[in-house]
């Protein structure tokens, strides 16, 4: 932990300096309690593609159009960070800015005082069909993941964590749009034809890799979905109807197995 040394102004009386060295004594332990005494690592990451923390929330049955969004917030080494632009079109955006290294820090330093650096799940047992809220902290000793489910039930642990996601910070109106080096494709089959169904003009979306979020391929050609409704996204392809939708790969992710860490 990092401690400022504090300078006691000449002129001050005796009496006067040592009562206002115990405030602020009072103060930093205070502060310090606040905090669980932790904070982030004197060194911390700089490459921009490097991940260090990751807030993500999962439904636990999401429609077939309503996969493959892009995590909540992703911040990378340096203090890049790229978020969602939206998640109501068929084909994911995102956006990305830079924060001061002040704010870099500070946010580690929240992240560590919240206890991200212990791994851990916060279960709800009456809530099995609740959301899945997972954060995942880079610390000097590995990943750490903290997944809490019904995270909107509070209290305890669940209101340290919330404190923490509810600190996050804005996004500015000058965020820049992400321009991803490749896109997921990711199809969904056995799904309705909810109008429309087109035939998919590129590779057959029943050769995709298995993942959670469905059969994945990634490309770096130009996909079909834009202004296409994520629940009107319906294509056939072997005979069979999917619904598709398109998720850029983040700084960190190069296959489709990395959008199930």
């Amino acid at each position: 932990m990092r401690i400022a040394v504090l300078d006691v102004p000449t002129g001050i009386r005796p009496a006067a300096s040592r009562a206002r060295i115990a405030a602020l004594a009072v103060l930093l332990v205070a502060t310090t309690a606040a905090c669980g005494g932790r904070a982030a690592p004197d060194d911390l990451p700089a490459d921009p593609d490097t991940l260090v923390l990751r807030v993500a929330e999962y439904p636990s049955s999401p429609r077939p159009g309503g996969r493959g969004q892009v995590p909540r917030f992703s911040l990378y080494g340096g203090g890049r960070v790229v978020v969602p632009a939206g998640d109501g079109d068929a084909m994911r955006t995102a956006r990305e800015y830079r924060l001061s290294p002040a704010d870099y820090r500070d946010l580690l330093d929240r992240a560590y005082g919240a206890g991200l650096d212990r791994a851990g799940d916060i279960n709800e047992q009456s809530q099995t069909d609740s959301a899945q809220l997972t954060i995942t902290l880079a610390t000097p000793d590995g990943a750490r993941t903290t997944r809490v489910t019904a995270s909107e039930a509070g209290g305890g642990d669940r209101a340290r964590i919330n404190a923490f996601v509810s600190s996050l910070p804005a996004t500015p109106p000058d965020a820049s749009a992400y321009r991803p080096s490749a896109v997921a494709l990711l199809a969904i089959d056995g799904v309705g034809d909810a109008g429309a169904v087109r035939a998919w003009p590129l590779g057959p979306l029943s050769q995709g890799t298995s993942t959670r979020q469905g059969l994945c391929t990634v490309t770096r050609e130009a996909v079909p979905l834009g202004r296409t409704s994520q629940d009107r996204s319906r294509w056939r392809s072997d005979d069979k109807i999917f619904a598709v939708v398109a998720r850029p790969l983040l700084p960190d992710e190069r296959t489709c197995l990395d959008l199930d860490r």
